[in-house]
């Protein structure tokens, strides 16, 4: 199947996560294709799965070369500690979320950080758990998306995140600038904010 496809699939079942980043109105997904809000801002999602979600075209310092780079080093265990005590810390404060565990990675480049979490999560937890990937930077997003598919990946601005009010139960943010103001907004009662800004 498409990845595209497997996206799409994901974004259906988690719409209602997303508010337009230019109006901030509801959003509903449109054959599979688009997220439209109420005011008709569309957003496509890409032929790799992923949606770009910023207002503007945004240059940053961050490319295809150095996010692979990441994952060459993330593949190495140099992160493995730091995945581990965070893991740890969300494992632990489980069982005060619901149901289902919604998960979003600030600054997430190429989803390595959040792929691994996700995976230790899942052998050690029953809850269901989705992963959304959020960075300003299209090429970190073009990577996670080919690479880990069976998550929400998103190219969009921290400053208007395109995501709704108290709907993530753990908001990661590793090695990648904070806004504590939308960190506030968007994770859910009980929830918990993760920053860690060194190793």
């Amino acid at each position: 199947m498409p990845k595209n496809k497997v996206n799409s699939g994901i974004l259906a079942e988690n719409e209602c996560l997303f508010r337009c980043p230019l109006c901030y109105g509801q959003m509903k997904l449109i054959n599979l294709k688009s997220l439209v809000c109420v005011n008709r801002h569309c957003f496509d999602i890409s032929k790799l799965g992923y949606i770009n979600m910023l207002t503007r075209a945004t240059q940053t310092k961050y490319n295809s070369q150095l996010f692979k780079s990441r994952r060459a080093i993330c593949q190495t265990g140099f992160f493995k500690p730091m995945i581990k005590k965070i893991s740890r810390i969300m494992m632990r404060n489980a069982h005060c979320q619901n149901k289902g565990i919604k998960i979003l990675d600030v600054g997430c480049g190429e989803g390595s950080n959040l792929s691994m979490i996700q995976e230790i999560l899942s052998q050690n937890l029953e809850s269901d758990l989705l992963g959304v990937g959020l960075d300003i930077a299209k090429d970190g997003i073009c990577l996670a998306s080919k690479e880990y598919p069976n998550k929400i990946w998103c190219v969009g601005d921290l400053a208007k995140a395109p995501f709704v009010d108290k709907q993530f139960n753990f908001i990661l943010n590793i090695l990648s600038p904070a806004n504590y103001a939308e960190f506030k907004r968007m994770v859910c009662p009980g929830g918990m904010v993760i920053k860690n800004y060194f190793l």
